[in-house]
């Protein structure tokens, strides 16, 4: 059996509509007998194959993946409490470093899984051990320090941005590292993929800065989160003028997408969606902008009052509160001379996927990350 076939078997169900909770039991029966009746090799062996598959890991679902995985520790099949001994912190740092133990994966699981119940000190030896370890060990070291704000271990995260410069390590150094070591660093994090604007935020303020954060160079979508990160101030009127030509701009380009490149998946109906609209909405407030916001609550709740049921309505709701029908019209009769594609989590590689959950964005703010577009379009 190879792990697509075993992955076909695992979502026959996805074939059938209207499937009644007896008749998926029924399959499902048939289904862990099937996975029961693997050879415990044979099935470890499929089971990496569809780890290591993103497309196969997308068709089965994090959900039967983890159920696929319990099955294949507990070939018994057992739901019965085991006493299980636990080995001290020590025990499990000491087999961690002897990778002649024979038990470095095992040690790994449950350091990671302990750590959040550590104290304080034991969390640092643990991220110290880490950091002697694999370059998995030292990347999940990495988004643990950025994601627990726990001061020391710059020269590891040092020793790491400079070994390799890439985007998921090069975010979590303009946060942590000094700010006098990555205004040296600014090409480099270009390089890597991070954003003018994620660099202005972090580092605008800084003497020898060598640019100016304007809505030309930072793009009019964060202009106004990244003056408020900065603790600058905004005119409300610019404010206003930059919040009315990005939304006339984004619901125009949502709706001129054609049907068949109109994918949806699993985010919401909200302008929130947008994630640089969220940020925007969060920068006014922080400016202070109070009126401008409850100008924008109107404009929701005249939106709402339309019951629309996806995005593309939300946008033509919009676009005819700001602009008119006949703006409205226009848009609805434009070609999209621009192909959009919609990027799955399923294309996006683990690391950027893990980095953001540890930001606190859950499955289904990832479900879509983004447009890829000639023109700067993101959903998040």
């Amino acid at each position: 059996m190879t792990p697509k076939e075993l992955v076909d078997i695992l979502t026959e169900e996805d074939k059938l509509e209207g499937l009644k909770d007896a008749q998926m039991a029924d399959i499902n029966v048939v289904q862990n007998a099937i996975v029961r009746a693997l050879p415990q090799d044979e099935l470890r062996f499929l089971l990496k194959g569809v780890e290591d598959n993103q497309y196969l890991r997308h068709r089965l679902g994090e959900l039967r993946l983890s159920k696929l995985r319990w099955m294949t520790e507990n070939p018994s099949g057992s739901k019965k409490d085991v006493h299980h001994r636990n080995e001290t912190l020590s025990s499990l740092l000491k087999l961690f470093s002897d990778k002649r133990s024979g038990r470095v994966e095992y040690s790994r699981k449950e350091l990671q899984r302990r750590y959040p119940y550590q104290s304080y000190a034991d969390q640092k030896r643990i991220l110290k051990q880490m950091f002697s370890g694999s370059k998995a060990d030292r990347m999940w070291a990495c988004r643990r320090l950025s994601r627990d704000r726990m001061p020391g271990f710059e020269d590891e995260l040092r020793h790491e941005w400079e070994s390799r410069h890439e985007l998921s390590i090069a975010y979590i150094a303009l946060r942590r590292l000094p700010s006098e070591y990555m205004l040296s660093q600014i090409e480099e994090l270009s390089d890597a993929g991070v954003d003018i604007w994620e660099i202005c935020s972090r580092l605008g303020n800084e003497p020898g800065f060598p640019y100016q954060s304007t809505p030309e160079l930072v793009s009019p979508e964060r202009y106004i989160q990244t003056m408020a990160k900065l603790g600058r101030s905004v005119p409300e009127d610019v404010c206003r003028q930059i919040i009315h030509q990005v939304l006339v701009s984004h619901c125009g380009k949502i709706i001129a997408i054609s049907q068949e490149e109109y994918v949806f998946a699993g985010i919401g109906h909200g302008l929130v969606k947008f994630s640089f609209f969220n940020e925007m909405v969060w920068a006014l407030g922080k400016l202070g902008h109070v009126d401008l916001l409850k100008q924008l609550l109107e404009l929701f709740s005249a939106v709402a009052a339309q019951k629309p049921n996806d995005l593309r309505e939300v946008s033509r709701v919009v676009l005819k509160q700001l602009e008119g029908e006949d703006a409205l019209s226009e848009h609805q009769d434009a070609e999209s001379s621009d192909k959009v594609e919609f990027l799955y989590d399923s294309e996006l590689p683990d690391a950027v996927k893990d980095f953001v959950r540890d930001f606190g964005a859950d499955d289904k703010d990832i479900k879509v990350l983004s447009i890829r577009k000639n023109e700067n379009v993101s959903i998040c």
